[in-house]
């Protein structure tokens, strides 16, 4: 089929300071959330984006933003499904983060992931 089409770019503002974790193999990632609004004429309307950033990229993150940061994200929807030990089925899709740029001003990169297929060496993440 070739080249993936599964491609992402989004501006917002976090809405609390990102959290830093590790996948059962020890691999560090960033969970932040991100909001952005638009105004329809009357009132601004707001959407809420679930993130997520791993490696090198993610600690990056966890260290440099903080709530409010604006910040242009490229990236890739993943969805993620899982089984509780209730026997429940779950659901959750983020946005998983390729590059990082915050605006404070003047445009500042983050970071880049390294490669594209950062969220696919066998990690997961659950809420």
């Amino acid at each position: 089929m070739g080249e993936s089409t599964n491609r992402l770019f989004i501006e917002g503002r976090l809405t609390a300071d990102p959290e830093i974790k590790a996948t059962g193999a020890g691999v560090h990632f960033a969970k932040f959330n991100i909001s952005n609004s638009e105004f329809d004429g009357e009132k601004y309307n707001a959407s809420f984006f679930d993130c997520v950033a791993f490696g090198e990229l993610g600690e990056s993150i966890y260290r440099k933003l903080k709530r409010g940061s604006i910040v242009f994200i490229a990236g890739k929807i993943k969805q993620y499904r899982w089984t509780d030990r209730n026997g429940e089925k779950h659901e959750k899709i983020n946005i998983v983060v390729m590059e990082c740029t915050e605006s404070t001003g003047a445009l500042e990169t983050i970071a880049v992931a390294a490669g594209s297929n950062a969220d696919e060496e066998g990690y997961y993440i659950t809420p």
